[in-house]
């Protein structure tokens, strides 16, 4: 009786094992899947990017006068990207308020011309610091009387 109920004990403490691990991965699946579902029907996302990632500064207003951008990429066919760009400025600089307002279309401009120059892969999730650097980059060619230092993206997408 000894290595047989060895063995068969063995093989119920490892059915065991494996019941309790499947229990837990079930647990942690529903646990992902509730709070994706939860994301997406509250907008939880698309609310704190439009907040900012880091907050607003204080004493500072948001521009998002630019609105949704669509562009091509240089791709071969080319990918339609959708960008969102908003950015915190001094809300006492009067003058630079009245510039972006006035530039409001050669901003768009620009912001469009920069996205066409990148390929889909260069716009992908890896390289978001660079693109969002990029963006402020390009709004600050345009602007005279005030830097841009951080662009938010509460949209961006690349469509192949």
């Amino acid at each position: 009786m000894g290595l047989l109920a060895r063995i068969e004990d063995e093989e119920a403490r490892g059915r065991s094992l494996v019941s309790v691990l499947s229990a837990i991965a079930i647990i942690l699946a529903l646990a992902i899947a509730a709070g994706t579902i939860y994301g997406l029907a509250t907008g939880s996302r698309a609310k704190m990017l439009a907040r900012g990632e880091a907050g607003l500064p204080a004493g500072s207003k948001v521009y998002t006068g630019l609105g949704t951008l669509r562009a091509a990429s240089r791709d071969k066919p080319p990918a339609i990207i959708l960008a969102t760009p908003s950015f915190p400025y001094p809300a006492g600089d009067r003058a630079f308020g009245e510039e972006l307002d006035s530039k409001k279309e050669a901003l768009r401009q620009a912001v469009i011309k920069w996205l066409s120059t990148k390929t889909a892969e260069e716009l992908s999730p890896a390289f978001e610091a660079a693109t969002k650097a990029g963006i402020r980059d390009a709004l600050n060619g345009i602007l005279d009387l005030g830097e841009v230092d951080t662009v938010w993206l509460s949209d961006f997408s690349v469509v192949q």
